[in-house]
């Protein structure tokens, strides 16, 4: 069994999602039955909702040709949250405060 891994770019946008997307879609074809796909994001520090979008793709399409999918490289000081600035608009918005405090009742 195959794995194959494809690096996405520093700047993971509208400029460069058509070159990712053309990779991704090679992997996905030229891999055979329960192969692994590997999207690394380690080298990525920024994301537009598009790159969001394509990984949402890639992983259906690859999941649903039999293939095991993994993305890595969100954790550390730059997770896909923050390349979204969805962190920023989670704190902005009360959103992630809310999350955390109990409900009526005492249920989280």
């Amino acid at each position: 069994m195959l794995d194959i891994t494809i690096k996405a770019p520093e700047e993971a946008g509208v400029a460069t999602i058509t070159e990712l997307r053309d990779e991704l879609i090679s992997a996905i074809k030229g891999a055979g039955s329960g192969a692994k796909v590997v999207l690394d994001l380690s080298g990525t520090s920024l994301a537009d909702s598009s790159f969001a979008q394509l990984v949402a793709a890639f992983k259906r399409e690859a999941i649903a040709k039999g293939l095991e999918v993994s993305v890595v490289g969100m954790g550390g000081p730059t997770s896909l949250m923050e390349m979204l600035s969805c962190d920023k608009f989670l704190e902005d918005s009360g959103i992630a405060a809310s999350k955390a405090a109990p409900r009526a009742g005492g249920k989280a």
